[in-house]
């Protein structure tokens, strides 16, 4: 069990995060599929199990999605996990924005496919393995 990836997807859209949720459950069988529906249950989420990648969509009911990436990856040049974005808006700067910012990448919903994604959250996790020893951000402050 200990080899089991842990991804958390935190997208609002009930639609969308089904869709992602059970492609990548097919797609990445010896991944676990964590959900959350607002930028609040995803920071708990994170802080409460061992998460070795995080998929973020920007718009949230609760918080911007470039809070939740600032609280996941607080120095940008060195993120602790990687996070990869994926966002219905159709703003490359803001694309960019959250690539510079430690997203490590960031993607449009309706340019992807989840076969696409599960290729993109495997090299995330190669190229920025998560470390559970070191991984423990402090304390993040999620307003109750």
């Amino acid at each position: 069990m200990a080899d089991i990836k842990s991804i958390l997807l935190i997208e609002d859209n009930d639609i969308v995060r089904r869709y992602y949720a059970d492609r990548l459950k097919t797609l990445l069988s010896e991944c676990a599929i964590l959900e959350a529906v607002t930028g609040q249950t995803g920071l708990g989420l994170f802080q409460s199990q061992a998460i070795d990648c995080v998929i973020l969509d920007l718009s949230l009911p609760d918080m911007s999605g470039f809070e939740v990436l600032a609280k996941l990856v607080p120095v940008a040049a060195k993120p602790l996990v990687p996070v990869v974005v994926l966002t219905s808006f159709d703003h490359r700067a803001l694309l960019e924005a959250a690539e510079r910012k430690g997203a490590f990448l960031a993607l449009q919903k309706d340019r992807i496919s989840a076969d696409e994604l599960a290729t993109y959250i495997r090299r995330a996790m190669t190229v920025i393995p998560v470390e559970k020893a070191t991984a423990t951000l402090p304390k993040l402050s999620v307003p109750a």
